[in-house]
């Protein structure tokens, strides 16, 4: 499976293959729906859809990829512009 690193076109917004096997890709919309998700998948589409459409929290398992995906990445991103990061653990008294 191709890790895919970086948000798709929003940091929303990521695509997740489905398996090693088909390598196909779904669009996952982590914002949609109060921040539940929405993905393309079959499953998503017809088992959990309906719940999450509703309000329920309700995901699958490429929203679940995504949204660790979504995680590591910002870490990522605050990290490089965090200003306390440059102070060493002495200078904290840790």
């Amino acid at each position: 499976m191709t890790k895919i690193k970086e948000p798709y076109d929003s940091p929303l917004r990521w695509l997740v293959e489905s398996s090693p096997s088909t390598h196909k890709p779904y669009m996952v919309d982590l914002g949609a729906y109060n921040g539940n998700g929405e993905c393309q998948c079959k499953y998503w589409q017809c088992n959990v859809g309906p719940k999450g459409k509703s309000g329920t929290p309700a995901n699958c398992k490429h929203i679940r990829i995504a949204r660790e995906r979504f995680t590591n990445w910002a870490i990522q991103a605050f990290k490089q512009h965090d200003q306390n990061q440059k102070h060493d653990k002495k200078e904290l008294g840790i």
